[in-house]
């Protein structure tokens, strides 16, 4: 793969660091949003594996190389913020992606700007308020910057996201401890507090996009219930489940690749039949 092209966009005075990967003349265009916390560099490994497409990573405000929101900011704002950027690089129609809170961003985009929206795969998500707890005391280690910026205790509580076996969970450790490092502890509360409140329960069924669901199914922090609970409510969606913890997307970007990769080909094939 080509090495990424970054750029900086302004919209709704924050300062968006994007970074644009993939062959320049795809056909198509994938927009990835993050877990919480995590600069775009951690999607990267995953980006690289969906060489066939146009990948678009965005860092939240006040994470990574973007700018801090002036204040606390709702996920409906955000998704404005985010449709301002694509509107900038010119990306009318796109597939989204959204990993844990990045899937909850990504719902909420699907429901304000369902003409905007392909598909949409949301992996390792729920639908907010309206959903089933995992581990509490997992949870809590969560509500921390402080710990999330510290490398060794990453090493320690990943054992406890992920399945993947030793070599997965050391190389998720070193690349999670890198995308941790440029993490500003009000950038990360600003994330966590766009969450409270947040459902989207009531508007699921509204949502007619196609949609995959990729579960890991020893999830400890967004159990697969919540995945089914989506699955159910929505109009067209499927369900895939892995046999890994919560973190999949980022210990086995090759698999969640073909995943994605599968089900974007069965998209393009519909729409020419």
């Amino acid at each position: 793969m080509a090495r990424p092209q970054f750029l900086t966009i302004t919209a709704n005075d924050v300062d968006f660091r994007v970074a644009l990967c993939g062959p320049q003349r795809a056909t198509d265009t994938l927009v990835c949003f993050n877990g919480v916390g995590l600069a775009l560099e951690a999607l990267l490994p995953l980006a690289k594996e969906l060489h066939k497409h146009r990948v678009v990573l965005i860092d939240a405000p006040g994470i990574g190389g973007s700018s801090e929101a002036h204040g606390p900011y709702r996920l409906s704002h955000l998704s404005a913020s985010v449709a301002k950027v694509l509107d900038e690089l010119g990306f009318d129609r796109t597939h989204l992606f959204g990993v844990s809170w990045g899937g909850a961003l990504a719902q909420q985009f699907a429901y304000q700007y369902p003409e905007r929206c392909v598909s949409l795969v949301l992996a390792a998500t729920s639908s907010g308020l309206l959903s089933i707890t995992g581990n509490l005391g997992l949870f809590a280690q969560f509500t921390s910057p402080k710990k999330l910026l510290n490398l060794s205790f990453l090493s320690k509580i990943s054992p406890e996201l992920t399945t993947a076996g030793r070599a997965a969970v050391s190389t998720h450790s070193i690349l999670f401890g890198a995308a941790m490092k440029s993490l500003r502890p009000k950038g990360y509360v600003y994330q966590l507090m766009a969450m409270t409140g947040w459902t989207s329960w009531p508007w699921l069924p509204k949502i007619k996009t196609p949609t995959l669901i990729l579960l890991g199914k020893k999830d400890p922090l967004m159990p697969p219930t919540n995945g089914r609970i989506i699955c159910g409510r929505m109009q067209n969606a499927r369900l895939d489940v892995l046999p890994y913890g919560h973190l999949f997307v980022y210990t086995q970007p090759f698999e969640t690749a073909r995943k994605i990769d599968e089900f974007l080909s069965s998209i393009q094939a519909a729409a020419v039949a």
